[in-house]
């Protein structure tokens, strides 16, 4: 999805992920609306300074526009939406990954020196069982 976005400001066919992103979404979008939108998008310059745009670029455009111009472009701004939330869900996700390994490490760990303090004690108690 993002690089639809990013291929229609710049002006590069972005034909094969208008198809990914209909046929995913299916009905979530008005095809034609947003056929439309995507080349009005592709009409602005958004990124004048840069050789290269990015996502957060057009980001940044869509939060500086005026919500009637964003209303205008309502199925583009969903697009955007869907982008920022994807990419947060990815994110927490990735972190909870990670976080979940270094419990698993570290209840690993704190497992292996509770049992080598186990077998010490009952080796202790074995060797004073013997003495007596």
């Amino acid at each position: 999805m993002e690089q639809l976005l990013v291929k229609t400001c710049m002006k590069m066919d972005y034909s094969e992920e208008y198809k990914t992103v209909t046929q995913f979404y299916g009905s979530d979008f008005c095809e034609p609306d947003l056929k439309t939108q995507l080349e009005v998008l592709g009409s602005m310059e958004i990124n004048i300074h840069k050789n290269s745009l990015t996502f957060s670029d057009i980001h940044r455009h869509f939060q500086s526009m005026p919500s009637s111009q964003v209303l205008y472009l309502n199925q583009v701004a969903s697009v955007v939406i869907l982008v920022r939330v994807h990419s947060g869900i990815t994110s927490a996700c990735e972190h909870t990954v990670v976080i979940l390994v270094r419990v698993h490490s570290d209840i690993t760990s704190m497992f292996v020196h509770t049992v080598v303090i186990l077998v010490r004690v009952h080796s202790d108690i074995t060797s004073m069982c013997a003495q007596w």
